[in-house]
């Protein structure tokens, strides 16, 4: 679900695969989808076996998994095999958008935003304390929109890497809680490429609900209800993720 307000446009918008657990072959077929480190995140290809309600609720986009924010998320997608997303890079996993923060908009963590993390795995956000990114956040953000800008076109970029818990079986991650987005120069998982968003090529896009819609509860069920029968998503991760979408009203 889209969560962005029509009435602000980001600066510094990225797109691009959070996980991903198998490669589209030209055939159809799936490969499974090996990490540097060996693993096969497959919890990232089942939307049930994933837990993203503190990533729509309140993540963040960290600086290479430490507690150091350079952006926020604003979209989050599972695509599974038939998706138009999938389709289109030939993987399967979960696709994210968002935007680095800019120092000359603080539009873009105060409309978003939800507070400061108070633990390294981000699970526990602290309210009270609203999040303003420091002068060395904001100048890493900087740093990755330019590395972005800078080999946009060539095939290649920066990434995504999915920050949380995981429970793995050998080398292979089965079920997963993800809290925020590691951006990283290199991922783990070379497939979890990110990009200036005019080139991710995400193919859909959801209407946002209005103010209207999101304050009345029926409404928000029934966007809940159709976003789990249509997406697959679990009946709590798609109720997290209307709820979000209110929040940030």
């Amino acid at each position: 679900m889209d969560l962005r307000k029509a009435s602000w446009t980001p600066t510094r918008p990225l797109g691009g695969w959070l996980a991903t657990s198998h490669e589209i072959m030209p055939d159809g077929s799936l490969a499974p989808v090996t990490d540097r480190a060996g693993q096969v995140f497959e919890a990232s290809g089942n939307a049930r076996a994933v837990d993203l309600q503190p990533y729509v609720g309140w993540g963040l986009w960290n600086d290479e998994h430490k507690p150091f924010f350079v952006g926020v998320p604003t979209f989050l997608e599972f695509c599974g095999p038939d998706h138009p997303i999938a389709q289109e890079h030939g993987k399967v996993g979960l696709w994210t958008e968002g935007h680095l923060f800019d120092g000359d908009d603080p539009a873009s963590w105060e409309r978003f935003a939800a507070g400061r993390p108070s633990n390294i795995w981000g699970n526990i956000p602290r309210p009270t304390e609203a999040l303003k990114p420091t002068e060395a956040e904001l100048t890493r953000a900087t740093t990755y929109w330019t590395l972005a800008k800078s080999i946009e076109g060539l095939g290649r970029g920066i990434g995504f890497s999915a920050h949380g818990r995981s429970v793995a079986w050998g080398d292979t991650i089965v079920r997963a809680c993800i809290t925020q987005a590691a951006v990283c120069r290199i991922p783990m998982n070379p497939h979890a490429t990110a990009q200036p968003l005019a080139l991710s090529k995400r193919l859909t896009l959801d209407t946002p609900l209005t103010k209207a819609e999101l304050a009345d509860p029926q409404r928000r069920a029934e966007v809940a209800r159709l976003l789990s029968e249509t997406r697959g998503y679990p009946p709590h991760i798609a109720a997290a993720i209307v709820a979000a979408g209110a929040a940030h009203v």
